[in-house]
């Protein structure tokens, strides 16, 4: 017995230690909305695992200041990159556009960005994005690379909707049953077991090669020059109707692309590429789309002082998530378009 004993304590210890190391928020998944789930209110996460960073959970279920929203907000959408589980406090460029445009007791960029929310799951959520935020302005859409499957784009152009009765945080709650209340108050008292199922997660993909941020590699067989025309012109029609869906929806929207970058042996810095990118490029200014590629100032910074945008101190520089200079640059750029309009935000 007493090494059960023994156990029990390591593991009491442990838990209590992951407290201050990482405390991840829980979720309530959902079908329709803006997002495919929202976050346990008033709950709160904290991320020390990759940068440090603590976050709260709004009444509405997103990862923002608990706040009301600022006349005609726009939202800020995209995967974990814009979600800024790792940036430190306050340090979103969601946050930084708050603070720079002096919103202080309401949010004016409102992030609702989730986990592994790519540009074809952003495209089928436009139409609910729409019903839940009626009074939105606009979007800012994040996005780390131009590449998309024309399949998911085509199925995108099935819509989902937001039914307030089922979609919202006070609905998605009501309906939880007992039984799974008390299983996410076991869960945010229990930050050791999820730590350890995190750790099983990345295990996983570090032996399928799965990263954040890796620079996309030529698949093992060569595509034919026949192949790569015919996908590039699926692409452009695929992404051409996306784009022209996106810009009659949303007529206002920003598109932010911060492509992958990593260290080189000799020190340089690669930036990822695709060859769809100058395709998209000029998709979006057929249809009136606004782009910032963060290509150029992420080489500038580089080449200046040899700031890194991807990677933390405790963790490998030039892998992983966003941090906090790159949420800066990214923030510099969105004031920059948007002071350059006058438009009175």
């Amino acid at each position: 017995m007493q090494w059960v004993a023994a156990a029990l304590i390591a593991f009491a210890v442990f838990n209590g230690i992951m407290f201050f190391i990482y405390h991840p928020v829980n979720e309530i998944t959902r079908s329709g909305g803006s997002s495919p789930g929202l976050k346990v209110y008033p709950d709160y996460g904290l991320y020390g695992l990759e940068g440090y960073a603590i976050r709260t959970v709004d009444s509405r279920g997103y990862v923002n200041p608990d706040l009301p929203l600022a006349h005609e907000p726009y939202l800020v959408v995209g995967a974990s990159h814009a979600e800024g589980f790792h940036a430190a406090n306050g340090r979103r460029y969601s946050d930084i556009l708050n603070e720079r445009f002096g919103y202080t007791d309401s949010l004016k960029f409102y992030n609702i960005s989730h986990s592994e929310f790519f540009l074809p799951d952003i495209v089928k959520r436009l139409s609910a994005m729409k019903e839940e935020f009626p009074d939105a302005k606009g979007l800012i859409i994040d996005i780390d690379s131009t590449a998309a499957d024309s399949r998911q784009l085509e199925d995108a152009m099935d819509q989902l909707g937001f039914d307030e009765t089922a979609d919202s945080y006070e609905a998605l709650y009501s309906a939880l049953s007992a039984e799974k209340k008390a299983a996410y108050r076991i869960k945010a008292l229990t930050p050791a077991i999820r730590e350890m199922s995190l750790q099983y997660q990345t295990f996983m993909k570090s032996r399928s090669g799965i990263d954040l941020n890796i620079l996309r590699q030529e698949e093992d067989r060569q595509e034919s020059s026949q192949e790569k025309q015919e996908r590039l012109e699926a692409y452009r029609a695929s992404m051409g109707e996306t784009l022209e869906f996106m810009a009659s929806t949303w007529p206002d929207t920003i598109i932010v692309l911060h492509p992958g970058a990593v260290i080189d042996e000799d020190g340089s810095l690669s930036i990822a590429k695709e060859d769809t990118d100058e395709i998209f490029e000029e998709l979006c200014l057929e249809y009136g789309i606004s782009i910032i590629d963060m290509t150029e100032r992420f080489e500038r910074a580089y080449e200046e002082d040899h700031t890194v945008p991807f990677g933390f101190m405790n963790t490998t520089m030039g892998s992983g998530h966003m941090n906090d200079a790159a949420h800066r640059m990214i923030a510099d750029a969105v004031y920059e378009m948007l002071d350059d309009r006058g438009d009175g935000i």
